[in-house]
């Protein structure tokens, strides 16, 4: 009797929390001239450093969560939809009396400037969450975009709490030197804290701006493995456990907009991570190198890869893409079940 084949393992399941929103990106020509026009592309696209994230940890492979908010409208459908056409599952909470979150992305010289209306995802509470949602996790990522109002902070530090239960490591990304100033280092790093995660990831910028310092040392109290980005420099891992960083250059490359490299580049170094190492507190040498060496590729591919436009209707769907498509094959899932409102009831923590 032929031995049956043994069963395919199952895909390591990664959630992350926070924003799904429309990106309206500003290419243009030439210098803007206050008063008049220029001329340059506009175009729609997904955003959010949540989503992005998450879409490339499906297309890596891993059976990617996403736990947002939007509004029960006709943007929040088309983005949803969109994100389950890459293989994500997604538990978008519907807000009533708000909307969807939008970006103006204004593109200048390869470089980018936000203006963000985060809209429905600030509505985003503890009592939303799900503890079968976390159930098999590997992996919790929190961009410290998540961390910035009260409510979806709590969220964050809920979700923090559900997935650590389910055994799953914790990451963070402090995401935005803005937002870190104009919140103030200290409130952010105290909820950065309260997640007690094994990984933090940063820009220089964001670094520096967290901690008024070089930022490496004062994170490391924080968590036990902190990645360092640079840009086309490249990036660095420092382990709390001591010993000399861990660091990995870029391969250089010609690009018109940076936005979602550093989102890319955490997708591909986490996904090394975390189907290599047991525990995320110990890495080695080659473990790091090995997962910074795959956080650069996947920022490059989203670098140097075709941008998808949303269509003209803002359904969400790509051209020629199919509402249903799953990259991977994976069917796509979803809960539209939640309905927020104004008054909803509070949190009690356990």
């Amino acid at each position: 009797m032929p031995a049956r084949p043994s069963p395919r393992p199952r895909p390591i399941r990664a959630i992350v929390l926070g924003d799904l929103v429309l990106d309206l990106v500003l290419s243009p020509d030439g210098p803007l001239r206050p008063g008049t026009d220029v001329a340059g592309r506009v175009a729609f696209r997904q955003g959010g450093s949540a989503a992005t994230t998450a879409r490339w940890f499906a297309r890596l492979g891993l059976d990617a969560v996403l736990v947002t908010a939007v509004a029960d409208d006709g943007l929040g459908d088309g983005l949803v939809a969109y994100m389950e056409s890459c293989g994500v599952e997604v538990h978008a909470t519907r807000v009533r009396g708000s909307h969807t979150g939008r970006l103006g992305v204004l593109v200048e010289a390869g470089d980018r400037s936000f203006v963000a209306d985060r809209g429905a995802i600030h509505r985003l509470a503890p009592v939303h969450l799900r503890a079968s949602w976390f159930s098999g996790a590997r992996l919790l990522h929190v961009p410290a975009y998540s961390l910035v109002g009260d409510r979806i902070a709590e969220t964050a530090v809920r979700a923090a709490r559900l997935a650590s239960r389910a055994g799953a490591h914790i990451s963070l990304d402090l995401s935005s030197a803005g937002f870190l100033a104009s919140e103030g280092p200290e409130r952010i790093l105290a909820r950065v804290a309260a997640l007690r995660p094994d990984v933090i990831l940063a820009t220089r910028q964001e670094a520096m701006a967290a901690t008024s310092e070089d930022g490496v040392e004062r994170l490391l109290h924080l968590a036990p493995l902190v990645v360092v980005k640079e840009g086309a420099m490249g990036a660095a891992a420092h382990r709390r456990a001591g010993g000399p960083a861990v660091r990995s250059s870029a391969r250089a490359a010609r690009v018109r907009d940076t936005t979602g490299a550093g989102d890319a580049f955490d997708a591909g170094f986490l996904t090394a991570l975390v189907t290599g190492v047991a525990d995320l507190s110990h890495p080695t040498d080659r473990d790091l190198l090995r997962a910074l060496g795959a956080g650069h590729r996947t920022a490059i591919r989203e670098l140097t890869g075709r941008r998808e436009e949303l269509d003209a209707t803002v359904r969400g769907i790509p051209r020629g893409r199919h509402r249903r498509a799953s990259l991977g094959g994976r069917p796509a899932r979803t809960d539209r079940t939640d309905q927020a409102t104004a008054d909803e009831a509070p949190y009690r923590a356990d």
